[in-house]
């Protein structure tokens, strides 16, 4: 026997009885008209399916039919099936739940025939602002955004699904402000579903489940907390130091699963193990500038005592995480964001199974401070002074402008910056850079020289390669001057600079290590025969070639280390030969 949903229920499931199933539509039977054919069915032996749509523990009314079924004694089963409200997601490829936007889904109906209990009324229930399911309400839709507006802002995504997953499924999207007119037009009175939040935008951040850095029993994550570093000159390593009995045994866990040193209390030391020698705050200073940062698992007090007289700014100070030795919190104490305190007090906690305890602004408001989106992504900080006000004005959602070059608006709008609804992204390529008025702050993304009048912090992105030809014996300052005068000409940043390069026939020549030391980048000198390569693209020089076995040595060298890029600038004079190239 097949007791179906007709009103809900596709018939198109009926294809899959047997010829001799009794059918049954319980849309239009009672309660006690169900349970008697029920009944009927039990005492010859049959087995009964009531189906209900979607899942019936979902506004199923199934608990008054289990209940008469276990007065009669009669043996049941409750088989799962999909709700509309994830069918409904399903068909719009979203995700219910997203990482800082949505965590929590309620699911309810518009009051109307069936009351609602008190505290459960559209209108309270807006004022979560989670992600919202609303079922059997599409008919009252004005009602329902009336009520909705009392908790979400008008630009709320709104989708309403008809008949989910059916072949004539419909889609309608909007937001509060215009999706009840749209389904009013698109003739929809039932069979639908309302879904309600943030989750149907484009913006989120990814999860940590499958983050390379979070850990969990199935996985061991990597320490990534140094990323970005390089841009500061720091050394890339990290120490966890314990005191007591407990702290060594977690120091030993933190060892192995972050790949890192430990230095524990002598007393409990195992052999192999680095030991904590004389006294802590001397022992402290001895090794603070070895590492680029350190989890101390002992009381902050210690810690603090530990460190002061050594700790001097944040664009060099290393990160300093707490943690008890419990493994119940994992504290970012020092150089949150250039120094990566706060993602590694993150990391930790995720190795731990810790809370870690964050306490910069902005991420406490769920916003990328601009110290953390040049630590993500390699740039250098110019204008540092500024850095406060700027970070200061994205905590307080004050208008800001985040001016970028072209090529960074994807940096920009990439999956790991959020930034508050008063920012605007303005493209510096796009021939008329407009500030817009009321801005309180500007965050620039660019190798451009620029002049702002508001409190501001440039980025700098690490894209400008050079190739350097120069005679024996060019002392470093020349070098530098020459640059510098270049740079100055193009008007860019040498903060810029990612690279410099010259031919294997000049590794000897000082002023090229000196001119890269000054810019803190790195080196190389390409073989002769990489030159050769390409050096076709480019004039040459006869001269150059009898003297040094190729016909040019900048163009090609700056032209290979920025993979082909476009040339900026090319420089001959005082013994230097100069390219400027930037990466595509």
């Amino acid at each position: 026997m097949v007791i179906y949903a007709g009103s809900l229920v596709n018939p198109e499931i009926l294809r899959y009885t047997r010829a001799e199933a009794k059918i049954y539509d319980s849309s239009s039977m009672t309660l006690e008209e169900i349970i008697e054919v029920m009944k009927d069915a039990d005492a010859k032996g049959w087995d009964v399916a009531r189906i209900h749509t979607g899942d019936p523990t979902i506004y199923g009314a199934i608990r008054e039919q289990m209940r008469l079924l276990d007065h009669y004694g009669i043996a049941y089963q409750v088989i799962p099936g999909v709700s509309s409200f994830t069918a409904a997601a399903a068909a719009l490829k979203k995700e219910l739940t997203l990482p800082e936007i949505a965590q929590t889904v309620i699911l309810t109906r518009a009051e109307g025939r069936t009351p609602v209990p008190p505290g459960e009324k559209l209108s309270e229930l807006a004022k979560h602002g989670a992600t919202m399911a609303i079922f059997l309400s599409v008919h009252d839709i004005y009602n329902v955004v009336d009520q909705l507006k009392s908790g979400y802002p008008e630009d709320t995504p709104v989708a309403v699904v008809y008949k989910a997953s059916w072949p004539d499924e419909m889609i309608i999207e909007g937001t509060l402000s215009d999706i009840a007119h749209k389904v009013v037009d698109a003739g929809i009175k039932k069979t639908a579903m309302i879904l309600v939040g943030r989750f149907l935008g484009d913006a989120f951040q990814n999860s940590r489940l499958y983050d390379k850095t979070f850990s969990h029993g199935y996985r061991d994550g990597i320490n990534t907390f140094l990323n970005g570093k390089e841009a500061y000159g720091k050394k890339n390593r990290l120490a966890v130091i314990a005191l007591t009995k407990g702290g060594c045994e977690m120091a030993r866990i933190l060892g192995k699963k972050l790949n890192c040193d430990i230095y524990v209390n002598e007393k409990f030391a195992e052999d192999g193990e680095m030991v904590i020698k004389g006294d802590f705050r001397d022992f402290v200073h001895g090794i603070f500038e070895k590492y680029d940062g350190f989890v101390f698992i002992m009381a902050m007090g210690i810690v603090v005592r530990a460190i002061s007289g050594i700790v001097k700014d944040k664009r060099v100070d290393p990160a300093v995480v707490v943690m008890d030795e419990k493994g119940r919190f994992a504290i970012s104490l020092l150089s949150g964001h250039i120094g990566g305190a706060n993602e590694l007090a993150r990391q930790v906690a995720d190795v731990i199974g810790a809370q870690p305890v964050i306490t910069t602004a902005t991420d406490i408001n769920g916003y990328t401070a601009v110290d953390v989106l040049a630590k993500r992504h390699g740039l250098y900080i110019d204008n540092f002074k500024d850095l406060v006000a700027v970070n200061s004005a994205i905590v307080n959602d004050e208008p800001i402008a985040f001016i970028c070059d072209g090529n960074m608006l994807k940096l920009i709008k990439s999956d790991d910056i959020k930034l508050p609804p008063s920012a605007f992204v303005v493209n510096m390529d796009d021939g008329s850079l407009r500030i817009p008025e009321g801005i309180k702050a500007c965050v620039y993304i660019t190798d451009k020289v620029v002049d702002c009048v508001f409190p501001h912090v440039i980025l700098r992105p690490k894209d400008i390669y050079i190739g350097i030809g120069c005679k024996r014996g060019i002392p470093s300052g020349k070098i530098i001057d020459f640059i510098e005068r270049a740079f100055e000409e193009l008007a860019l940043s040498p903060h810029s600079i990612a690279q410099i390069a010259s031919g294997e026939m000049k590794k000897d020549e000082k002023g090229l290590y000196g001119a890269a030391e000054h810019f803190s980048v790195p080196i190389s000198f390409l073989e002769k025969r990489k030159i050769a390569d390409v050096e076709n693209r480019f004039p040459v020089s006869e001269f150059v070639r009898e003297t040094v076995g190729v016909g040019s040595v900048a163009r090609p060298c700056a032209y290979i280390i920025s993979d082909g890029g476009k040339e900026l600038g090319y420089y001959s004079g005082d013994g230097i030969t100069l390219a400027v190239y930037k990466k595509p």
